[in-house]
């Protein structure tokens, strides 16, 4: 890439925006050359068969050929080209289909032009980039699936006897354990007590079973 510009196309079917998308990354970023806009997936297809840009911009709601589905032909057949979506939509939907087509990115259009024209040079190099509301989404996702995989003894618990229970696992007594948690011996000997209880088990090796099997986030 050293000593050329980075060749980018456009595609999304709002001409006035995409127009002025391409008027900004021209006269911003030197090092970019915007040389192709499309105003559907079709077109953007046919661009980058022609033009072998190294990053396609892609809007994902469009006419005909949508943007997830383009994304994933680019990707399958232009494996040199690197698409990053530029969208109104944070639905989680749309998220996980173009992440999963294979975009490396996925920037809301109220990004700032100075996050955009990073974010291409951040994809060639090989990052991931995502806006921060997006990236919030995808946090919550994956806590939400692994809270789903949790046992319901899991929830029995408190925060604090959640700690203690993996700390237990790992084979800390109730001194070492009192020193990580910022607790008296006492009061932690107290939470292992109601823990064991709430579970009805009596030994370490019973609760070391039970945070295996559970899979239990550490």
């Amino acid at each position: 890439m050293a000593g050329r510009r980075i060749r980018v196309v456009l595609v999304d079917d709002q001409k006035l925006f995409v127009d002025s998308l391409g008027r900004l990354i021209g006269s911003r970023a030197k090092d970019m050359e915007v040389c192709g806009i499309a105003y559907d997936g079709e077109q953007a297809l046919e661009l980058v068969k022609n033009l072998q840009p190294d990053i396609v911009l892609m809007d994902i709601r469009m006419p005909g050929l949508d943007g997830v589905e383009a994304t994933r032909r680019i990707v399958r057949d232009y494996p040199s080209t690197r698409v990053m979506v530029l969208t109104t939509f944070d639905d989680d939907e749309y998220i996980r289909e173009a992440l999963g087509a294979g975009a490396y990115g996925y920037l809301l259009k109220n990004s700032s032009p100075e996050e955009v024209i990073a974010s291409i040079r951040a994809v060639i190099h090989g990052a991931v980039q995502v806006s921060s509301e997006v990236a919030k989404k995808l946090v919550q996702q994956m806590y939400l699936s692994m809270e789903a995989s949790l046992p319901s003894w899991y929830y029995d618990l408190s925060p604090k006897e959640r700690e203690i229970l993996v700390l237990l696992s790992k084979g800390f007594a109730a001194k070492d354990i009192a020193e990580k948690v910022c607790l008296a011996e006492q009061t932690v000997r107290n939470y292992i007590s109601s823990i064991y209880k709430k579970l009805g088990v009596r030994t370490r090796t019973e609760i070391i079973r039970l945070v295996v099997n559970a899979r239990l986030p550490t």
